[in-house]
């Protein structure tokens, strides 16, 4: 397993730049799947920040625990988010995303120790 960690305040490089090139080519393969874990949401209407629709899809694809300050309620356990792209060719690409802020240890309730 290859850990790739996305550099902060670099101009250009968003956590879109690694995905890219496997989104694109899973959109390619017509045997490929792409598999989203995250919380369902459904907005009414057209989403305002982003402007797509359908209003219904997956947030949250990131870990939800070690949050301290104005993100802490967002915390708990065994809900962690992540994407994984299975080729047909048996290759399966994985992404975990977690940020900077969020600390990896943590109590029983998903809080930072």
């Amino acid at each position: 397993m290859r850990w790739h960690p996305i550099p902060p305040d670099v101009q250009g490089v968003t956590l879109r730049n690694p995905l890219d090139s496997r989104v694109k080519r899973a959109k390619a393969d017509h045997d490929a799947a792409v598999i989203a874990f995250g919380e369902f949401f459904q907005d009414p209407g057209r989403d305002a920040t982003f402007g797509f629709s359908p209003e219904l899809g997956v947030h949250d694809i990131h870990m939800m625990r070690g949050n301290g300050a104005n993100f802490a309620d967002d915390n708990r356990i065994n809900v962690d988010g992540a994407l994984f792209i299975c080729f047909a060719g048996g290759e399966t690409v994985a992404s975990f995303v977690r940020f900077d802020t969020q600390s990896t240890t943590i109590d029983d309730r998903g809080n930072p120790k």
